[in-house]
Order: C-alpha cells, then structure tokens, then sequence
C-alpha cells in the first residue's frame, strides 16, 4: 500500500515537473519574444498566475518541512567541526541542505513570474479602458 502511494506521489511529481517547466518556458520564450505563436491573452495569463502561485504555496510547504529540521541538524553538525561557517558548508552539502537551496532560488523565480504576469494582467485591465 505504502509503495503504490509512493508511485503516486511520484507520478504525480513528475507531470506537476513537466507541466511547470512547460509554462515557465513560454513565459520565458513569450518575454524574450522568441515564441511567436504563444499569446498570454488574459484567461491563460491568470491560470499561469494561479497554477505558478499554486506551486509556490507547494514549494513553500517543502521549504517550511526541511527550515523545522535545520535547527537540530545543524547543531549535530556544528559539535563535529571547528566553525560556524564549516557547519553552514557542511549543511549545505547535506540532500536537505542542497534541496534548500534548491527551493529558494525556486521560490524566488516563481515570484517574480507570478509578480510578472499579475502586471500583465494589471495591463490587459488598462487596455480594455484604452487607458494604456
């Protein structure tokens, strides 16, 4: 039972892989102007927002799982070394510290993603005033 969640779970974080990076390519493609057949018109440009805001919460809740076990591991860490900074190394090279790391940088470029299409939105607004 335990190993037919697991598929799942798997599963399903490989389409939710797939899928982000398919609409985070044509965000980027779409801004860089190489793209010319993807049109963000207003509905698809909220439910990139919705689904990368959806993400972000998901991401968030990883992020906050690895933060409540940094603590207690760096201080299992930091009583083996000589310094804080070899401790923070340590950590770092850890599969939780390098997943951390991992999931910042994540979380940031899904906010300024989310943040880029909350503007386009704010512009289509303006445009249907013919106030751009």
């Amino acid at each position: 039972m335990a190993k037919d969640k697991q598929q799942e779970q798997d599963t399903t974080s490989k389409i939710i892989k797939g899928v982000e990076e398919k609409i985070l390519k044509e965000i980027v493609n779409f801004w860089e102007g190489k793209d010319e057949e993807t049109i963000l018109t207003p509905k698809l440009t909220d439910n990139y927002r919705n689904l990368l805001a959806a993400w972000f919460e998901r991401y968030s809740t990883e992020l906050a799982q690895i933060e409540k076990r940094y603590p207690t591991d760096w201080i299992k860490l930091r009583k083996t070394v000589k310094s804080v900074k070899e401790a923070d190394m340590r950590y770092n090279s850890t599969s939780d510290g390098q997943r951390r790391i991992e999931l910042k940088f994540k979380l940031k470029s899904l906010e300024k993603n989310i943040s880029a299409l909350k503007d386009r939105l704010r512009r289509f607004e303006l445009e249907s005033f013919n106030r751009y």
